[in-house]
């Protein structure tokens, strides 16, 4: 009987090498995936919740200009926020996340209008 590996083991042994590293490397870009999407989520809630305090502000005391602030939850993140007065009664508003994922720079914008009745004017 000879000593060694036959070509059929070692058919096998190249075939379970690349299932191995075909795991691996899926592994490695849901990772990358799920940590984009768990940093653009965050930008998009902090920038909903933004909007949502000028939007209960009333009209009058939603005073127009740029203000930024640092994001604790987004790497180097920091949400800019700008108001401008379009109309009489109608200003626009504009809430931008920006962060770092690696090397980089991702961002994420918002917009909507605010009028001095609201939605629905009475």
């Amino acid at each position: 009987m000879k000593k060694g590996f036959s070509y059929i083991e070692l058919l096998i042994v190249i075939f379970i090498f690349e299932i191995i590293l075909v795991i691996y490397f899926t592994a490695i870009g849901t990772f990358a995936l799920t940590r984009h999407n768990r940093y653009k989520t965050a930008a998009y809630h902090f920038a909903a919740k933004k909007m949502e305090e000028i939007r209960n502000t009333p009209f009058n005391s939603v005073s127009t200009g740029t203000t930024t602030e640092s994001v604790a939850n987004l790497s180097q993140g920091v949400t800019t926020t700008t108001i401008s007065q379009t109309a009489t009664n109608l200003k626009e508003v504009e809430v931008k996340v920006d962060w770092r994922e690696q090397t980089q720079a991702k961002s994420l914008r918002l917009n909507t209008l605010v009028t001095l009745g609201g939605l629905n004017p009475q």
